[in-house]
């Protein structure tokens, strides 16, 4: 204890500390702005007394600087997989104290959410300590606003800490314009058609794409034009419909309306300024139907017409069916699978409950039975809707295990099992033997 305790950093005495009863001593050295980077010696002295000897050690303590990284510019006109416009970013990464010296040649790590971007071709400029990173960008980045994070990693060599910042950056698409249109029909009061919007580069679907469309005629006199809006959706694809009410003469009426074409433009920063004023700069002719044609083609609507009509009636009939079929097919599956249970042994008010559940599921699901239904009747009328064939009989037999299962206080013994495998196993042998279902009761 009291001991007189030399501390020394890099040879030069930096402080004198006394050792408390126990011959401890605590320092804390710190590392201000001036302090050089890397491993320095700090050596601590005692030189003894007349009752100690003296002694000296040494210890590596090293010094590590933070950085700072800053982006200077970001390109305002990438266009996504457009090498003649690639995404540029320009920046600079100080030693934050020491020196404060500009750093180059450092690992650098640039993100865009969980996208990884190329910085393989990063050039540094070692005269004025900056940096540029250019890329042609990824066809899955997403056009549109973009945050750019960009990371040093850590120098063990130059003992520099990693750090990171970020920006903003908007990423714009050259577009292709696929449009498609009807003709209009005589007499007829609308137009229909889509724009499909695609990339250029890789053909890739672009969603949410602001598209407008414009019906107009080109008379000076009496000029008239219709405006239609929207967006393409996740196929990339906007729909539209032109229409006037039926009030009005048709479309097709040119001398009251004029020769119509239709024009298009976009006001989504995402395209690209030529692909925008591609789209705004084509005019489309529209085509109109010839009366002698709509003439012509009366007869042959009028024969389609009945013609469609008994093959929807057909297959009206057919889906009916069906129908039908399915839910017996599934009726007669839960009644039999209770009849097993039954017969295995299994708890019998537990089995027939279960039964029931199932069946007023399937009925439920095939419209025979409302969801909130409250009697017992309308459970009757709902087997008996959906299985027209099955006696009453063997529909009073299916109440009468129910009736027990549900309201009987009593245990239920073998002589209940009997009676309620019989009436599952007649039922399932009615459906079985029932040669039609007549459609009549749908």
């Amino acid at each position: 204890p009291d001991a007189t305790i030399q501390v020394a950093l890099d040879g030069a005495s930096i402080s004198t500390l006394t050792t408390d009863e126990n011959g401890n001593f605590s320092l804390v050295i710190p590392v201000d702005m001036s302090s050089t980077r890397g491993d320095h010696i700090v050596t601590v002295l005692y030189n003894g007394d007349t009752s100690w000897l003296g002694s000296q050690r040494n210890a590596t303590v090293t010094t590590w600087a933070d950085v700072d990284i800053q982006i200077t510019f970001v390109s305002d006109n990438a266009i996504r997989s457009d090498p003649t416009h690639p995404v540029r970013i320009e920046g600079r990464i100080d030693e934050v104290g020491g020196s404060g010296n500009l750093l180059t040649e450092l690992s650098l790590v640039l993100m865009s959410g969980n996208n990884s971007l190329p910085t393989s071709n990063l050039v540094w400029d070692n005269s004025t300590g900056g940096f540029v990173i250019e890329f042609t960008a990824d066809r899955y980045l997403n056009p549109g606003d973009l945050t750019l994070e960009l990371s040093s990693e850590r120098d063990d060599v130059r003992y520099l800490n990693p750090s990171n910042t970020s920006d903003e950056m908007f990423l714009r698409v050259r577009a292709t314009f696929d449009v498609e249109f009807s003709e209009i029909e005589w007499g007829g009061h609308e137009l229909n058609g889509s724009v499909t919007v695609r990339d250029y580069f890789t053909s890739q679907i672009i969603p949410d794409i602001a598209i407008e469309a414009h019906m107009r005629n080109d008379s000076q006199v009496d000029p008239f034009e219709l405006f239609l809006s929207g967006y393409t959706n996740a196929a990339g694809v906007w729909q539209f419909e032109f229409e006037i009410p039926e009030s009005l003469p048709p479309l097709s009426d040119q001398d009251h309306w004029g020769t119509m074409s239709l024009r298009f433009n976009s006001t989504s920063a995402e395209l690209s300024d030529d692909s925008r004023s591609d789209l705004s700069r084509k005019i489309y002719a529209i085509e109109y139907e010839p009366q002698a044609q709509t003439a012509d083609s009366v007869s042959y609507w009028m024969y389609g017409l009945v013609a469609a009509f008994l093959v929807v009636a057909g297959a009206g009939a057919w889906i009916l069916y069906s129908r039908r079929r399915d839910t017996i097919d599934e009726l007669a599956e839960i009644f039999s699978y209770t009849a097993e249970l039954l017969a295995a042994g299994d708890a019998i008010r537990e089995a027939i409950f279960n039964c029931y559940e199932e069946l007023c599921g399937v009925l439920m699901a095939h419209g025979h039975l409302r969801r909130d239904f409250e009697t017992v009747r309308e459970f009757e009328m709902a087997i008996r809707k959906a299985m027209p064939a099955l006696s009453d009989e063997a529909l009073t037999a299916l109440d009468n295990m129910f009736e027990v299962a549900r309201y009987s206080r009593q245990e239920l013994g073998d002589s209940h099992r009997s009676q309620a495998t019989a009436a599952l196993q007649r039922t399932v042998a009615e459906i079985q033997n029932a040669s039609q279902v007549p459609l009549e009761a749908a």
